[in-house]
């Protein structure tokens, strides 16, 4: 599902709505003004106004422990748990809850790559030899898991790139560590040069004409 980042709700108390939103984690009050209140939590702003409150609004809570979380949500008042946390992804889990005001909230826990201990598929175009795929894979994990869906794309089309251009029709290992190192920022290669050689591969090939600085 995808969620507001502004929004207008209507309801008969925009007040007592805003008291109940302060309560929650990360929401603050920044205007008030002829009964207009807005709010917001750094991803959201949410204006109040007086009037009939439609469908339930869903407002996305982000947490870090959500059972911790969760539990403290559910001790405010009116607010109640739709269910059971679920995990919707590998990446992400939800608990929902129903709250006054017409609001629905939606507390929800994303993991890191790390955190799972898990390698998420690559984006592919061409045919990948497995060692390859496992290889890269790995590889990626010298990249802080920020920046990680960006050097994941960058990557695997370099490793294509260099594929197409020696006339393969597949990606071999060797384009795919070739690739990793021209992608990898110059203070990272030593790093990424250990991990190939604790992968027990030789680094030499990979980096052939590319110099390592001195840190």
């Amino acid at each position: 599902m995808n969620f507001a980042t502004a929004a207008i709700h209507p309801l008969p108390d925009p007040a007592a709505a805003a008291r109940f939103l302060e309560a929650l984690p990360g929401f603050v009050l920044e205007r008030e003004e002829a009964g207009r209140l807005l709010l917001s939590n750094g991803s959201l702003s949410l204006l109040l106004v007086a009037g009939e409150t439609p469908a339930p609004l869903p407002l996305l809570l982000a947490c870090r422990n959500l059972a911790e979380d969760g539990t403290a949500l559910a001790r405010i008042e009116g607010v109640a748990p739709l269910g059971a946390a679920q995990r919707i992804s590998l990446l992400l889990e939800e608990q929902r809850f129903s709250a006054p005001f017409g609001f629905e909230l939606w507390l929800q826990r994303r993991y890191s790559e790390d955190e799972v201990d898990s390698d998420l598929p690559l984006p592919t175009a061409l045919d990948w030899q497995p060692a390859a795929i496992s290889a890269l894979q790995r590889l990626l994990r010298v990249v802080p898991h920020q920046f990680r869906d960006r050097a994941r794309l960058r990557a695997t089309a370099k490793a294509e790139e260099l594929a197409i251009g020696s006339g393969e029709v597949s990606v071999a290992l060797a384009d795919a560590m070739r690739a990793m190192v021209l992608v990898t920022p110059a203070f990272q290669l030593r790093l990424l040069w250990q991990l190939i050689v604790e992968l027990g591969h030789d680094p030499q090939p990979p980096f052939a004409g590319i110099e390592l600085l001195d840190v």
